[in-house]
């Protein structure tokens, strides 16, 4: 049976569960690793390790560091589909330059939680997504938001967007990630 495609020991789903739930890092590696496959360095460890109290506590980040350094998969991508697994958010917003932009990202979720049989078989709740079409009305186009039934939404936003206008059954934002957002905050 242990080359059989599918079929794994007892008790492994139990325990990568376990350990995701307790480390955005060991989420990253254990059902994102084809995403993931080069070594992580301190700021991305201390990032997910800040990362680890979203719904505990209120928390504001601000990170900087270089064009591909794994910001944006760390914050953009892993810590959504994290609290889509362990439901530990409820009304997600992904903010960037442009409101197409954030559609970017969030066709990243939207692939992974199509495509990722692992992901698909150890939570349940992220098989059946809804998925609004972009801008265009257009499925080709980035989409404007994902829904997973009962349990939570992802909506994107550009800097001409208001946050009034984003709810989850009621419930106001509750993570808020903005990605190369620009704030039309004046330097001089």
């Amino acid at each position: 049976m242990t080359g059989m495609v599918g079929v794994e020991k007892p008790g492994l789903q139990a325990i990568r569960t376990r350990a995701g739930a307790q480390s955005l890092t060991a989420f990253a590696k254990l059902y994102l690793g084809h995403r993931f496959n080069l070594p992580w360095n301190p700021m991305h460890t201390d990032l997910a390790a800040d990362l680890q109290d979203i719904n505990r506590r209120p928390l504001r980040l601000a990170v900087a560091a270089p064009d591909g350094y794994g910001k944006s998969s760390l914050l953009s991508f892993a810590l959504i589909l994290w609290a889509l697994a362990y439901r530990k958010t409820r009304c997600i917003v992904l903010g960037s330059s442009t409101r197409t932009a954030a559609g970017e990202y969030l066709c990243g979720i939207d692939t992974e939680l199509r495509r990722n049989e692992l992901l698909k078989r150890d939570f349940p709740h992220l098989r059946d997504i809804e998925r609004a079409s972009g801008a265009s009305g257009s499925r080709a186009s980035p989409p404007r938001l994902i829904c997973v039934p009962g349990i939570a939404k992802v909506h994107t936003i550009g800097p001409s967007s208001s946050l009034t206008e984003v709810s989850f059954e009621g419930s106001p934002p509750d993570l808020i990630v903005l990605d190369e957002f620009d704030l039309g905050v004046d330097d001089s």
